[in-house]
């Protein structure tokens, strides 16, 4: 979707290559929106014709923010092997991970923390990815985040799971 041949084509007529980051009235760009619509494609085309990954709106969300935020996981993956910050932040310290464990797109989620997302970011208003999944409820949210914090690989024989490992969570969450 989104049509990259006419995006690849724009970018190669003369000049155009050089508006490729221009933002729009609200500081958004090309890539925001491909991003926001999931159009992965042409995620890909832009960033090869010069596109800034980490560029931010007027409020700090970059095109991976809102990739994750709409759960476009094809977007997500398009613009992390481009060279976004999985761990860029808002200015509300909001990161992408927040935004997809908020809409509870588990996917997203998944893909974020096994490219090294912190499960435990906090926002300005204290949220976390983990504490959102622990509100909402969101079992499957909880496990791929809890996945994140204790990798099969490093568990001991003094590992806990299961309902325990969920308890010491939120004890360790109400102390933050």
């Amino acid at each position: 979707g989104g049509r990259p041949d006419v995006v690849r084509w724009l970018l190669g007529v003369p000049g155009c290559a050089a508006l490729v980051n221009l933002p729009d009235a609200n500081g958004a760009s090309a890539l925001h929106y491909a991003a926001l619509a999931g159009h992965e494609h042409v995620v890909e085309v832009l960033l090869a014709g010069g596109a800034d990954v980490e560029t931010s709106d007027g409020t700090g969300l970059r095109p991976l923010h809102l990739a994750a935020e709409s759960g476009r996981l094809a977007a997500c993956e398009a613009l992390v092997a481009g060279g976004a910050d999985v761990n860029a932040r808002d200015e509300d310290s909001v990161t992408p991970l927040l935004l997809a464990a908020q809409e509870k797109h588990v996917e997203v989620c998944s893909f974020l923390v096994r490219k090294r997302a912190d499960p435990l970011a906090s926002s300005i208003q204290g949220h976390t990815p983990m504490t959102v999944a622990r509100e909402t409820g969101a079992d499957g949210l909880l496990r791929a985040l809890e996945a994140a914090l204790w990798p099969a690989k490093k568990r001991s024989r003094n590992f806990v799971q299961g309902p325990q490992a969920i308890e010491i969570m939120r004890r360790t969450m109400a102390l933050r």
